[in-house]
């Protein structure tokens, strides 16, 4: 079974999806969201 690593995003109104390069990163982006550092997710996604 394949499982996408496709993220959608929105901020301010904006969506955007993002394709993680693999589940650590997914992982990392979960935990950062947990912790509301928005700013740091921004950055990376862009």
């Amino acid at each position: 079974m394949l499982k996408s690593k496709s993220l959608f995003v929105i901020f301010e109104g904006q969506q955007t999806r993002y394709q993680a390069t693999d589940w650590n990163e997914v992982t990392e982006l979960y935990k950062l969201l947990l912790l509301e550092k928005f700013d740091i997710i921004t950055s990376k996604v862009k």
